[in-house]
C-alpha cells in the first residue's frame, strides 16, 4: 500500500517548476520523481509515466484486499465506527485512531467472542500490555503499520507473521462497552499524533463474518 494521491503529483509538480530553471532540468527531475514512484509501487523502473505506473499507483492506494479490523457476526448485527479520528471529530481532539464496534437494533454491540482481525499480511512489530487492554502493532511489507488497541492478550508473539484475516485475539471485556481501537499510520511514521484516519481506508476493506 503507497499513500500516493493525485494532490502528491500536483504538489510535485509545482515544486519541480519552482526549483528548475531550464526545461532540460525540469525534465529530468520528472523522470527522477517517476522512477522514485515506479520502485514505491513496484513496477518497471523506466522514468515514463504511463498507463502501467498510473494503475499501479490507483492500486497501490487501495484496501480494498484489505480485511475490517473486528469479525462481523453471522446475522443480525453490522460493523462500524462508533468513534471517529479526531481529524473527522472535532469533539475528540486527541483520539487518534477509530473505535470499531458492533451494531445491532441501533445499538452499538459487542459479544465476548469476537474476534480482532489482522487486516493485511505483516509481522507483529508491538505486543504490549497496557492499563486499557494489550496493544498490537502489525507492520507491512512495504513499511506501513497499523495498530490495535484495547485487546485481550494476543494470540499472536511478536515478531510473528500473520496473514490477511488472522484471528489475532479477543476484545478486552473491562473496556466499557468493549470496542477495538483501529490505527493506520503512514510509512515511515510511527506517531500517535501524526496517525492517519483511518475511516477512507475502513470503509473500503472487506467484512468477515464469523
Amino acid at each position: 500500500m503507497s499513500t500516493l494521491k493525485t494532490t502528491d503529483f500536483a504538489d510535485a509538480w509545482a515544486y519541480i517548476a519552482k526549483k528548475c530553471a531550464t526545461s532540460d532540468e525540469m525534465r529530468a527531475a520528472v523522470v527522477t520523481a517517476v522512477r522514485m514512484v515506479q520502485t514505491d509501487v513496484g513496477v518497471t523502473v523506466d522514468g515514463k509515466l504511463g498507463p502501467g505506473t498510473a494503475t499501479a499507483v490507483q492500486a497501490a492506494n487501495s484496501f480494498k484486499n484489505w480485511v475490517f479490523p473486528l469479525q462481523a457476526p453471522k446475522r443480525g448485527a453490522t460493523v462500524g465506527i462508533s468513534s471517529h479520528h479526531a481529524d473527522s471529530n472535532p469533539s475528540r481532539p486527541t483520539h487518534r485512531g477509530a473505535d470499531i464496534m458492533y451494531k445491532r437494533d441501533g445499538r452499538w454491540h459487542v459479544p465476548a467472542c469476537a474476534a480482532v482481525l489482522a487486516s493485511f499480511r505483516g509481522t507483529v512489530v508491538r505486543r504490549e500490555e497496557r492499563s486499557n487492554g494489550w496493544c498490537l502493532a502489525i507492520e507491512t511489507a512495504d513499511g506501513h503499520i497499523y495498530q490495535h488497541r484495547h485487546m485481550a492478550e494476543p494470540y499472536v508473539a511478536l515478531g510473528k507473521v500473520v496473514m490477511t484475516g488472522e484471528k489475532l485475539g479477543l476484545l478486552d471485556q473491562t473496556q466499557n462497552p468493549p470496542h477495538v481501537h483501529f490505527e493506520l499510520y503512514a510509512r515511515g511514521v510511527y506517531d500517535y499524533n501524526r496517525s492517519l484516519d483511518p475511516r477512507p481506508a475502513l470503509a473500503e476493506m472487506r467484512v468477515v463474518k464469523q
